[in-house]
């Protein structure tokens, strides 16, 4: 079992990188490779567009792992978490399999 962490999109989008590259190229081998995502969005609109990007660059159909990137205050973790926060789209997401494969 590989990982990979990859900064992903968290601070702006990204241009095709050799992380990426090597992530959508993996084919059969994609189930084992646990591949964490540094993730930027803030609002659950903003996280569901970045995960569809996400999922499209790295041609797959989940993320192993979802790091809410650069959380340093108590308002940021009350803003992600609370209604209509990333972590509201991200729960959602698990449940769908977008984000850790099943629910």
């Amino acid at each position: 079992m590989g990982f990979l962490n990859w900064p992903g999109l968290a601070e702006d989008e990204a241009e095709p990188d050799a992380f990426n590259e090597v992530i959508a190229s993996l084919g059969s081998w994609r189930d084992e490779v646990v591949v964490c995502v540094q993730f930027g969005a803030r609002t659950a609109a903003d996280a569901r567009h970045e995960l569809q990007l996400l999922l499209r660059l790295l041609n797959t159909d989940y993320i192993d792992v979802l790091t809410l990137y650069y959380v340093e205050e108590r308002d940021e973790w009350d803003h992600l978490r609370g209604p209509g926060g990333a972590l509201e789209f991200c729960r959602a997401a698990k449940k769908d399999g977008g984000v850790c494969g099943s629910g």
